[in-house]
């Protein structure tokens, strides 16, 4: 098949690529910069805030597409995903799949990263065939997400001293090996339109992952979620110490109040919830940074 692949460039889309074409389909990377790609097959001019920019002929010839888009950078994320996603929406039409990477967590959840998440599910669903995956924290060497975790935790493992960290680090989660979620979007081509959970094989809680990032790394941290400030303040402290995007990091920090674990019931066909356990893929992911 020919897919249309947006989000080419980030995280998830850099696996997905060499994962679709090794599957032997043909890649089409949408891009705001098609003269700046590097991967897998050929790119074309995309850029959903402009309508100009979605043009008909980059989309006219493929089978199938995946929508990797989120403003995760942006103070305005939820208004920037709706006008992304109902572009996308009314450009793609009816009668395609796509295949979309949500997150999990309730739908009333405090954090307007993952509501955001949600509400883009619900648009694709209503206007195109779309399977939604959902799932938590990729443990992955480009991911914002294990990018945090690993600069924190080996920072903190710099003293002897308890971490203390948000309280809300006590919540559970149930991240995924980049390996078994490029398999699971991979799959979900031939999967029946819908919404799905996915996730690794361990629940814990986000002061636990962390304690368990530090010991990938050879040092020790024991978190200590005792800190009653909220992700407004303590996102950008963690931006600073890990350099990356403030915006973004707040979002995460944000979400970290939401339980974040599959629903078995949710799960795909044929996924049993085993895979790649976490101590492995942190080892991977820590390999390939």
């Amino acid at each position: 098949m020919q897919i249309l692949l947006t989000g080419s460039s980030g995280a998830v889309g850099r696996e997905l690529a060499a994962a679709l074409e090794l599957a032997g389909h043909e890649v089409v990377a949408a891009t705001r910069c098609p003269h700046d790609h590097v991967g897998p097959g050929r790119a074309v001019t995309f850029d959903l805030d402009d309508v100009e920019m979605v043009p008909e002929g980059a989309l006219a010839g493929a089978d199938a597409a995946y929508y990797l888009v989120h403003a995760l950078d942006r103070r305005d994320v939820v208004a920037v995903d709706r006008a992304r996603a109902e572009r996308f929406a009314a450009a793609w039409g009816a009668d395609r799949p796509v295949v979309y990477l949500g997150g999990l967590g309730p739908r009333d959840s405090p954090s307007p990263h993952l509501r955001s998440r949600h509400e883009v599910g619900d648009i694709l669903r209503a206007r195109c065939r779309a399977v939604e995956l959902r799932a938590s924290i990729v443990i992955g060497p480009r991911s914002l997400s294990f990018q945090l975790l690993r600069t924190l935790s080996c920072v903190a493992g710099l003293s002897p001293l308890p971490l203390l960290v948000p309280d809300a680090a006590r919540v559970l989660t149930q991240p995924i090996a980049q390996l078994e979620l490029t398999a699971a979007l991979v799959s979900a081509l031939d999967v029946a339109p819908g919404s799905y959970d996915i996730g690794g094989p361990e629940v814990l809680s986000f002061g636990a992952l962390m304690e368990r990032t530090a010991r990938a790394q050879g040092r020790t941290v024991r978190a200590w979620p005792a800190v009653p400030i909220g992700a407004d303040w303590f996102g950008p402290l963690a931006s600073l110490v890990a350099g990356v995007d403030p915006w973004a990091t707040t979002a995460l920090f944000a979400s970290m109040a939401t339980e974040t674990v599959v629903d078995d019931a949710r799960r795909p066909p044929g996924a049993d919830g085993t895979g790649t356990d976490l101590d492995t893929a942190l080892a991977a992911a820590l390999a390939a940074s």
